[in-house]
């Protein structure tokens, strides 16, 4: 049985060594996007945080059920979309959205909060990046647990990665052709004495 011809062989290693150049370059363009969009979503989620911190510090002689109250009274209205819930460092519920039972979000401990936790959730056919940090506002202790949506940032991902996986595709094919191209050129003058 004949070998492939040196042009050939040459080919598919050119070839092989192309893909995985190629395929580790997608590989790390992906990772960099999604850590990116992650990124966005967190310093988001901390943002609103640090928003609701001054909103309980603006409010830090109310008892408990005026605060209850007050966040239900503001939440609800202007922050009806939002995914949401406040305990206390006792576990005791002070505030939680609408939304946020309906995508059985869980609830953070106060014996699991050593630091902020930034987490992905999936509930059904939606995901979500969620945040729970611990607050203190004169003395007293809140988990603040908050999660935001992330179907169109995964959505973005799923696009891009199909788009470099078909222009992979296209370069590959040309690369190819060019790599067979060349290796035939190349290998020329040994044909020739042969």
């Amino acid at each position: 049985m004949n070998k492939p011809s040196i042009a050939l062989r040459l080919s598919f290693w050119y070839l092989t060594i192309f893909l995985l150049g190629a395929l580790a370059l997608i590989a790390g363009a992906f990772d960099m996007l999604r850590t990116h969009l992650l990124d966005i979503a967190d310093t988001d989620l901390h943002g609103q945080t640090i928003s609701l911190e001054l909103w309980l510090d603006s409010r830090k002689d109310l008892p408990t059920a005026e605060l209850q109250a007050q966040l239900k009274e503001n939440y609800e209205v202007e922050h009806a979309r939002d995914y949401m819930q406040i305990n206390d460092l006792h576990g005791d519920l002070i505030y939680r959205s609408q939304l946020y039972p309906q995508q059985s979000l869980p609830s953070i401990t106060p014996d699991e909060m050593d630091h902020p936790i930034y987490e992905d959730y999936r509930s059904g056919s939606d995901h979500f990046r969620m945040a729970s940090e611990e607050i203190e506002v004169a003395g007293r202790g809140y988990i603040f647990s908050i999660a935001r949506p992330m179907n169109q940032e995964l959505d973005t991902l799923s696009a891009v990665r199909k788009h470099l996986l078909r222009v992979n595709a296209f370069v590959l094919i040309v690369a190819a052709g060019g790599g067979y191209w060349m290796s035939r050129r190349a290998t020329a003058p040994r044909r020739g004495l042969g």
